[in-house]
């Protein structure tokens, strides 16, 4: 029973977080759309069409701000460190807090867009098994480095969502959309593939630490098991979006430059 209290205690922030952020993409969005030039396309939308609209701008400003609180506290606070499993601090709970808060809100936007997005069931598994390791690293104060370090794939996550806004107003031929796909590829490299070995090895340094196997068997189930699952699906993820961006980014680029050149040899024949 103190079990299930303390970690209901943990969830209860994140909750209020939760009402935050549906509170952004239910009501402010939709009257902000009005006042901006946007206007004229959000009307013209459709139900479905304006909630993932809104639901993005929302993703986009909780990966910013989560990103943005982790990379504080993992480069700036002293003594916020991986060497610690109970370090922790105040802003460091905060953010933890406001990201389980943004989960559970996407989970009702999942719910409610759940023929519109056919990855929504996806989504709504990624969420559930997030908020159940922030609730645990929150309820026992442990691990809080590690789900910051965790966070920090959110900074490719504002790109995906502009991506798709800009295809919605179709900007896809502005130098803004070419730059958000270049920032948006090395963003997800820098953040998921070449992090994670930074991640293990500081997990590593745990191994024969016995305060890190006397954590709850839950949440090392977390911090270990699916953490390496996420790891294997962003190992298949880099070669997916590796070959799109090769595709859409990289060849048009090495084409216009080899007729660059063949012009240029023109002119001196």
């Amino acid at each position: 029973m103190e079990y299930a209290l303390r970690l209901g205690n943990a969830a209860l922030p994140q909750a209020g977080f939760c009402a935050i952020w549906t509170l952004l993409t239910h009501a402010v969005f939709p009257n902000i759309w009005q006042f901006t030039p946007l206007k004229k396309f959000y009307q013209t939308q459709g139900r479905e069409q304006k909630l993932d609209f809104n639901a993005r701008v929302t993703a986009a400003i909780h990966a910013t701000v989560v990103f943005t609180i982790a990379l504080y506290n993992i480069l700036a606070v002293d003594d916020f460190v991986y060497t610690d499993v109970y370090s922790t601090n105040s802003l460091a709970r905060l953010c933890l807090q406001l990201s389980g808060g943004y989960f559970m809100s996407d989970i009702i936007i999942c719910r409610q867009l759940k023929e519109y997005y056919p990855e929504a069931t996806q989504y709504l598994i990624h969420h559930i098994i997030s908020i159940g390791g922030i609730s645990l690293a929150l309820r026992d104060n442990a691990a809080i480095w590690f789900v910051c370090c965790r966070l920090l794939t959110e900074l490719s996550t504002p790109s995906v969502n502009l991506r798709f806004i800009m295809i919605l107003l179709k900007k896809e031929k502005t130098f803004l959309f070419v730059l958000n796909e270049n920032f948006g590829y090395w963003a997800f490299v820098v953040s998921r593939p070449l992090l994670s070995p930074v991640f293990w090895y500081c997990t590593l340094t745990h191994w024969s630490n016995q305060l890190f196997w006397n954590l709850d068997p839950l949440l090392l189930g977390f911090w270990i098991i699916t953490a390496g699952g996420l790891d294997a699906l962003n190992i298949m993820w880099f070669k997916t979006i590796t070959i799109g961006y090769y595709n859409e980014q990289i060849k048009p680029l090495m084409v216009r430059m080899g007729g660059k050149s063949v012009s240029s040899e023109r002119k001196r024949g």
